[in-house]
């Protein structure tokens, strides 16, 4: 049986469930590329926006237990990755509450040759 993936929003206030709205939009807006994973997507930014991508992580965390976050900062002044992976179901979560809408632009999976 899959267990059920709920957010708890509840964990965060209101002052912090107002920011983190913003910082989720504002890392919408400045998405570069999105990768999908075997286990979730990997979200491509600026390196310049690794202290929100942080501050989005310690957030995330607490009302989405269910999550694994990794951040990638690529050398050389490389890009920003935040990849969200978990156990079964997350990323179908993933698909229905981010990348469905359209808005989170998505590489596909590379096809096995």
């Amino acid at each position: 049986m899959e267990d059920i993936l709920i957010c708890q929003l509840d964990v965060l206030n209101e002052v912090q469930r107002a920011r983190h709205g913003v910082v989720l939009e504002t890392l919408r807006q400045s998405l570069i590329e999105t990768r999908e994973l075997a286990d979730g997507f990997a979200f491509c930014y600026p390196p310049a926006l690794l202290p929100l991508a942080a501050e989005f992580v310690s957030r995330e965390r607490l009302c989405c237990p269910f999550f694994n976050f990794k951040l990638e900062l690529a050398a050389d002044n490389g890009p920003l990755w935040l990849h969200l992976t978990g156990r079964q179901g997350v990323k179908a979560f993933l698909q229905a509450e981010l990348v469905g809408s359209g808005e989170w632009r998505v590489s596909p999976l590379p096809t096995p040759h």
